[in-house]
Protein backbone atom coordinates (compact mmCIF):
# COMPACT_ATOMS: atom_id res chain seq x y z
CA UNK A 1 0.00 0.00 0.00
CA UNK A 2 1.12 3.59 -0.38
CA UNK A 3 2.67 6.01 1.80
CA UNK A 4 0.24 8.24 3.43
CA UNK A 5 0.70 11.60 5.87
CA UNK A 6 -1.09 12.40 8.87
CA UNK A 7 -0.22 14.22 11.82
CA UNK A 8 0.48 12.06 14.80
CA UNK A 9 3.19 11.54 17.63
CA UNK A 10 5.34 8.60 18.28
CA UNK A 11 5.96 8.86 22.17
CA UNK A 12 3.16 10.71 25.24
CA UNK A 13 5.82 12.76 26.03
CA UNK A 14 6.36 14.77 22.33
CA UNK A 15 4.35 16.41 20.17
CA UNK A 16 2.25 15.99 17.53
CA UNK A 17 3.96 16.34 14.59
CA UNK A 18 3.38 15.34 10.37
CA UNK A 19 3.95 12.08 9.91
CA UNK A 20 4.40 9.89 6.94
CA UNK A 21 3.35 6.27 7.49
CA UNK A 22 2.37 2.99 5.62
CA UNK A 23 -0.98 0.91 5.83
CA UNK A 24 -0.83 -2.89 6.18
CA UNK A 25 -2.76 -4.73 3.29
CA UNK A 26 -6.01 -6.45 4.42
CA UNK A 27 -5.98 -9.41 6.43
CA UNK A 28 -8.54 -12.39 6.43
CA UNK A 29 -9.90 -10.99 9.53
CA UNK A 30 -9.68 -7.03 8.42
CA UNK A 31 -11.87 -4.71 6.93
CA UNK A 32 -11.23 -2.17 4.34
CA UNK A 33 -13.56 1.18 4.99
CA UNK A 34 -13.26 4.01 2.49
CA UNK A 35 -13.10 7.24 4.50
CA UNK A 36 -15.78 10.24 3.24
CA UNK A 37 -15.24 12.63 5.92
CA UNK A 38 -12.26 12.95 7.90
CA UNK A 39 -12.16 15.06 11.56
CA UNK A 40 -8.91 17.11 12.92
CA UNK A 41 -6.16 14.14 11.82
CA UNK A 42 -5.98 15.41 8.32
CA UNK A 43 -4.68 12.88 6.97
CA UNK A 44 -4.34 12.44 3.39
CA UNK A 45 -6.02 8.62 3.86
CA UNK A 46 -8.96 7.22 1.72
CA UNK A 47 -9.10 4.06 3.49
CA UNK A 48 -8.18 2.23 6.93
CA UNK A 49 -7.93 -0.96 7.93
CA UNK A 50 -9.52 -2.53 10.85
CA UNK A 51 -9.99 -5.63 12.67
CA UNK A 52 -13.22 -6.91 12.42
CA UNK A 53 -13.47 -6.86 16.16
CA UNK A 54 -13.34 -2.59 16.29
CA UNK A 55 -15.79 -1.82 13.46
CA UNK A 56 -19.08 -1.10 14.17
CA UNK A 57 -22.18 -0.20 11.99
CA UNK A 58 -23.18 3.43 11.19
CA UNK A 59 -27.26 3.46 10.73
CA UNK A 60 -28.22 4.76 7.42
CA UNK A 61 -30.04 7.35 9.00
CA UNK A 62 -27.26 8.95 10.52
CA UNK A 63 -25.79 11.89 8.76
CA UNK A 64 -22.31 10.86 8.06
CA UNK A 65 -20.60 13.91 8.45
CA UNK A 66 -22.33 14.67 11.68
CA UNK A 67 -20.97 11.27 13.08
CA UNK A 68 -17.78 11.31 11.93
CA UNK A 69 -16.82 13.78 14.46
CA UNK A 70 -18.30 12.05 17.05
CA UNK A 71 -16.42 8.97 16.19
CA UNK A 72 -13.06 10.20 15.74
CA UNK A 73 -13.54 12.19 19.22
CA UNK A 74 -14.08 8.61 20.85
CA UNK A 75 -11.33 6.95 19.31
CA UNK A 76 -9.24 9.66 20.30
CA UNK A 77 -10.24 10.39 23.69
CA UNK A 78 -10.89 6.32 24.95
CA UNK A 79 -7.41 5.55 25.53
CA UNK A 80 -6.32 8.87 27.34
CA UNK A 81 -8.79 8.64 29.19
CA UNK A 82 -8.69 4.75 30.64
CA UNK A 83 -5.04 4.91 30.97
Amino acid sequence: MPGYTGFGTTAADKPLSRLTFERRDVGKNDVKIDILFCGVCHSDSNSIVVDERFVLRIPKAMDLASTAPLLCAGITLYSPLRH
